[in-house]
């Protein structure tokens, strides 16, 4: 089923630079915002964002900036900052990270992997996509010819030999490195050419779907630039490049997967306590409670996966509780048209048992009228009310990744801004061509 193969990677030059690249990676497009923008194109003048999200120079028109990276990046693969691996290898990652002063590490690798029309569920994604992002990566895309950031994928099996991988490198020195000092998380990469270990790998995943984590808008793009080059210039050879993307694989029970809820806000507009008490009650236990937002949300994700629940924390009006549902799920007959893993899901329950319940409209009129945001963290969510853009907040726990696979086995999507894979693999440690071929399997 899933094609992923080694390839011979974009990386930048770690003799002129070393092997700390830390100041010249960056997150993908959709986390960066114009503040950190600018601080990556100070941090140094050969960092990625260069090519991930070129800055706009007025008064020329916007898409002048697709054709800037376009020739920034022709410049650095000239110049030798930007130099081609010269044999395939399949690309080791590693990250270790801290989450509720909890120290995880994720093993995983990144590959070519062919492309696959979603209807045939060998790639299978979780959530809906959007034209906007979708058009911007496509002119990027189409002016560049390359992927400068892997999407993310999870697939069951195959984890004595993502194990058997790590084992042959472990020991080593990693042949580049990222710290992210901010959110303290350490990033590490090392090249794999054995060819007895990525056969063996190749075949095993070969039996299996694998199931977008993060990146569906690019997994689109990647589908859309393939099809219209393919209408432009003719059938594409069954190796060529644009047949392929970019990814980070990880084993679905790797022990650095754990997955953040992403919260939900919302401004009231003359909703009070009693009002919500009033629309929760016929579904959720309430335990009211004057705690902090952090501690409701160490009380909710302490609480057994199978009960769906949320914490509601609303301080202007004198208001937080937990929230446990009385039932199992949203009920058939508010979501007929949904699979029964969608119902199971504490985001469904909150949409459709609480937003909808306690705001006239639901969830659609939040979103018309700009009411409804989202936030990462605890720390944004107070932020946000503190400084009035939001007066309440339901807090979420996250999504466990069977979950997540259960969705999108059933051909599902989950609610908007469901899931926050954390940490992303940084833009800029491994990119991938669009022009040539992606070389066959190896054999033994």
């Amino acid at each position: 089923m899933a094609d992923i193969r080694p390839f011979r990677a974009i990386r930048f030059n770690t003799t002129r630079l070393g092997k700390d690249l830390s100041k010249v990676v960056c997150p993908p497009f959709d986390v960066i915002s114009q503040e950190l923008q600018n601080e990556l194109y100070e941090r140094h003048h050969e960092n990625v964002v260069r090519l991930e999200l070129t800055r706009s120079t007025p008064p020329e028109a916007p898409e002048a900036r697709y054709a800037r990276a376009a020739q920034q990046y022709a410049t650095w693969l000239g110049d030798g900052t930007l130099l081609r691996d010269p044999v395939p290898a399949l690309y080791l990652y590693s990250c270790r990270f801290d989450v509720g002063g909890v120290t995880y590490r994720r093993r995983g690798f990144i590959a070519a992997v062919r492309l696959e029309p979603w209807d045939k569920q060998i790639v299978r994604p979780h959530e809906r996509t959007l034209p906007g992002p979708i058009e911007d990566r496509f002119l990027l895309m189409q002016a560049c010819r390359a992927n400068f950031s892997p999407i993310w994928l999870v697939f069951r099996g195959a984890a004595d030999s993502t194990l058997a991988l790590f084992e042959r490198v472990h020991a080593k020195e990693p042949d580049a490195h990222v710290w992210e000092g901010h959110d303290q998380v350490e990033h590490s990469l090392w090249l794999c050419t054995d060819t007895d270990l990525l056969h063996r790998l190749h075949s095993e995943l070969a039996e299996l779907p694998a199931y977008v984590a993060d990146g569906h808008h690019r997994y689109t793009t990647a589908l859309r630039f393939r099809d219209e080059l393919e209408q432009t210039e003719g059938p594409l050879g069954a190796d060529q490049a644009p047949n392929f993307v970019l990814a980070h694989l990880v084993q679905s029970e790797d022990e650095g997967l754990p997955v953040r809820g992403i919260h939900r806000m919302v401004r009231l507009e003359g909703t009070s306590a009693h009002d919500i008490r009033q629309a929760l009650a016929p579904w959720f236990e309430l335990d009211e409670t004057d705690r902090s937002a952090e501690q409701l949300l160490g009380a909710v994700s302490a609480m057994p996966q199978e009960s769906t629940a949320f914490a509601l924390w609303a301080p202007k009006l004198h208001f937080s509780a937990v929230a446990r549902e009385r039932g199992r799920g949203v009920p058939e007959a508010l979501a007929p048209d949904r699979s029964p893993a969608w119902r199971q899901l504490d985001l469904a329950v909150v949409h459709t048992l609480a937003i909808d319940r306690v705001f006239t409209g639901g969830t659609q009129a939040l979103l018309d009228g700009g009411r409804l945001l989202y936030a990462y963290s605890v720390a944004e969510v107070e932020q946000a009310i503190e400084t009035g853009r939001a007066d309440a907040a339901f807090l979420v726990r996250g999504t466990p990744v069977r979950q997540v696979m259960a969705v999108a086995d059933a051909n599902d999507r989950m609610p908007e801004k469901s899931t926050y894979f954390y940490p992303k693999p940084p833009t800029g440690m491994v990119m991938a061509s669009l022009e040539g071929e992606v070389p066959e399997p190896p054999r033994p």
